[in-house]
């Protein structure tokens, strides 16, 4: 274990879990153990060449087994995580794996890069999936309201569901705009994926009567051609209030507005801001800086809150 945490070697155990967070449909797991991996400073490029080589596998003990040998340590753990997983999915992760991997050096770090393919693999089922014809053959969004065969989840009884459901607000049209918080409301959205970068990516103009219209950051412009975002989001708009809801989306003339997406990454330059801060001044710190020489590398500091 020590001479793995100096190499920043893989521990399988992690993989092994991510997997499973993987068939339980688990993201914040995904992100916990992400995390954790990045506390203990593991290389995020050999994470994604060993899920990959543990994806093959998991590919070999489902089609071939006697191809995995009978001493392999995890042998039992192996076919295991093969019995939960169809054989599209294994070779759907792996593709993403492998890209992943070799995307790596384009994300703004490679913490980055590891979590947003964990969350593609999570976003996506392989084609031939009970999910909507409309979504495009190759490898299609999972609609987070579906169980695996496709189907709507049926609440217990109709005195369940009305307990739930949204009530469409009722104040005048002129009003209804001022009181609706777009940063609020898509916390409460149930919607996942590129439908949630979308709205996450918009600020409200207006709402009233049934119609919402959003302005779209100009650097996503590419969302205005994606029908299916755009679908989804008023789906889980018209879901949320009870009645049929149009959205209407415009590019924003300006530059970056207060989105939902531009507010969190704020929030996260403030937290390591205040984390750097807080360290510079951190008697260990600084007793290290007067002995040792010491430097502090600004882009190591992570917030822990």
């Amino acid at each position: 274990a020590t001479v793995r945490t100096m190499l920043g070697a893989i521990d399988q155990a992690y993989l092994y879990d991510l997997l499973a967070c993987l068939h339980k449909q688990d993201g914040p797991g995904l992100l916990r153990i992400a995390d954790d991996m990045a506390i203990r400073s593991m290389a995020f490029d050999a994470a994604l060449q060993e899920m990959a080589s543990l994806l093959h596998r998991l590919a070999l003990a489902q089609t071939v087994p006697e191809a995995i040998a009978e001493d392999e340590p995890e042998r039992v753990r192996v076919f295991e995580l093969a019995q939960l997983f169809s054989a599209e999915e294994i070779q759907l992760f792996y593709q993403i794996a492998i890209h992943g991997r070799n995307e790596i050096s384009l994300a703004p770090d490679e913490y980055a890069g590891f979590t947003m393919t964990l969350l593609r693999m999570l976003a996506f089922v392989p084609a031939g999936t009970a999910v909507p014809a409309s979504v495009a053959p190759a490898a299609r969004l999972k609609d987070s309201t579906a169980t695996s065969a496709g189907m709507a989840s049926k609440p217990a009884s109709s005195k369940a569901a009305a307990a739930v459901q949204p009530v469409a607000p009722t104040l005048p049209a002129a009003a209804a705009s001022a009181a609706l918080d777009w940063n609020v409301l898509l916390g409460q959205l149930n919607v996942q994926g590129m439908a949630r970068e979308l709205a996450k990516n918009c600020v409200l103009v207006s709402f009233a009567e049934g119609r919402i219209s959003l302005s779209l950051a100009p650097q996503y412009k590419q969302f205005l051609t994606n029908k299916m975002a755009q679908d989804k989001l008023q789906t889980a708009l018209s879901d949320y209030f009870a009645q049929p809801i149009r959205m209407q989306l415009e590019l924003s003339a300006a530059g970056e507005a207060a989105t939902p997406a531009a507010v969190e990454r704020q929030d996260k330059q403030d937290k390591h801001q205040a984390a750097a801060e807080a360290l510079s001044q951190d008697p260990f710190v600084l007793e290290a800086q007067s002995q040792l020489d010491a430097q502090i590398i600004e882009n190591s500091i992570k917030s822990i809150q």
